[in-house]
């Protein structure tokens, strides 16, 4: 049954009130065909917003989603009802994949793969792991496996990309693309995903691209790699670097690795990699200097905070001043000026206004390393 169709899907989630330090429980219920939602306050019953026009679409709701509706990020818990979980929860399998040293650099080409096979991506971090925490990863399986062994040993060669990523048959995706034999009996050909099946055509990324082999083992490996303990193994450098991050409106518009292909391919070099969700009171304060003197400022904040960004620490061999020469490579803040006077920057290609405008670069040379700290560090 296709979602943009059915009248409404309904859903538990919570709220984080600041202020007084406490978590509010609430009901989502949302009309697809009308693009409209309203809440209800779990505890009292009482409706805690009417019926209002929302921007969400399927790719938003998920376990564990935040959604910014009115500057307050609620979060999605848990599935409301049957029909919900069983138009939504069934199908949707979460995933995690490892992208191994060799293919770092190739990173947008996977993301790009993925994008049009219809995965979506929750979190993501490059790390350069040990051989405990590479063990622990991947627990009891490590012992007597010499496949597992041998990933354990690729792994802390050098830099990784872990991705969280999600899907309608994620699993039958990932197998039948990434299975050799094309008339083999098992291989669903209305799932196969020709993106996905061109990737895992060449040997560098099959031999480069570990993913779960069942949702037992994703969660697990979700669960592992994605805690406060992975933050030590964190790739950032602090020095001759410069922030960029890819904003939510381009997650939502598929074009992740559209946008990390343009950077990579003019000769950047990524050092960091982190997709995350950046609660609203964090992106206040990361864009405190804004405040005052930006009109845009509380549509900035909206905009950061309404799902998953991508945060890069960028290099770039020989470059004498990376932070401007990746300000000019990025173009103007507003995309029509852009697109006038600099067709071929990221925002002329990318953006749509001047919230919107695909990419978010530190202004002043002096914040560089402050922002660089705030996203790979405290957050």
């Amino acid at each position: 049954m296709d979602f943009d169709s059915v009248n409404r899907v309904a859903f538990h989630c919570e709220w984080f009130k600041e202020e007084a330090m406490v978590i509010k429980s609430f009901l989502l219920i949302y009309y697809p065909t009308e693009k409209a939602g309203e809440l209800f306050d779990s505890k009292s019953q009482k409706r805690f917003l009417r019926k209002t026009s929302l921007d969400l679409c399927r790719e938003d709701f998920y376990i564990g989603s935040k959604l910014d509706i009115f500057g307050r990020q609620i979060e999605i818990v848990d599935f409301a009802d049957e029909f919900t979980r069983k138009l939504l929860g069934k199908s949707r399998q979460r995933i995690f994949l490892l992208v191994k040293t060799p293919l770092i650099n190739k990173a947008s080409n996977i993301l790009k793969a993925f994008e049009k096979s219809g995965f979506c991506f929750a979190n993501a971090l490059m790390v350069r792991l040990n051989e405990q925490y590479a063990t622990y990863l991947f627990g009891d399986r490590a012992r007597g496996n010499q496949e597992i062994t041998n990933l354990i040993s690729e792994i802390v060669s050098g830099p990784v990309i872990g991705i969280e990523m999600f899907a309608d048959h994620a699993f039958q995706k990932l197998e039948d693309s990434s299975f050799s034999n094309v008339e083999a009996p098992r291989r669903n050909k209305n799932i196969v995903s020709a993106e996905l099946e061109f990737l895992f055509s060449e040997e560098i990324y099959k031999k480069g691209i570990y993913f779960s082999k069942s949702q037992e083992d994703a969660n697990d490996e979700l669960k592992k790699f994605f805690c406060n303990e992975i933050n030590q193994f964190n790739t950032a450098l602090l020095n001759n670097t410069v922030l960029g991050i890819i904003k939510p409106h381009i997650f939502k518009e598929g074009k992740v690795g559209e946008c990390l292909h343009e950077i990579i391919n003019c000769g950047y070099k990524i050092t960091a990699f982190k997709i995350c969700v950046i609660d609203r009171s964090n992106c206040e304060e990361f864009f405190e200097v804004y405040r005052g003197v930006c009109h845009e400022y509380m549509q900035m904040i909206s905009e950061l905070a309404s799902g998953p960004c991508l945060a890069l620490e960028i290099q770039k061999p020989n470059s004498q001043d990376i932070h401007k020469e990746f300000r000019e490579f990025c173009g103007p803040k507003n995309p029509d000026i852009a697109k006038q006077l600099r067709p071929n920057t990221l925002r002329a290609k990318f953006g749509k206004n001047k919230v919107l405008n695909a990419i978010h670069v530190t202004d002043l040379p002096d914040d560089v390393i402050l922002e660089l700290q705030y996203i790979f560090k405290i957050l």
